[in-house]
């Protein structure tokens, strides 16, 4: 848990009522959802450095990657 709360991150409008929060940290991301002012919702996952290796790939790629 301290982990989870060591994160930095981004904060966003949701597309419905609150705020989504994208999170980031050591070895992990995750992101959060704060309706006035509470927790409603959070995930958080463990990220190795390859995971993190460089930007996303396109869509064309990804397509892909589909069986």
């Amino acid at each position: 848990m301290a982990e989870a709360l060591a994160c930095t991150g981004q904060r966003f409008k949701s597309v419905g009522p609150g705020w989504d929060f994208r999170l980031e940290g050591k070895g992990m991301v995750g992101s959060a959802l704060v309706y006035n002012k509470a927790l409603v919702h959070a995930a958080f996952f463990r990220t190795t450095a390859a995971e993190k290796a460089g930007p996303m790939a396109g869509f064309s790629r990804r397509r892909g990657f589909r069986g």
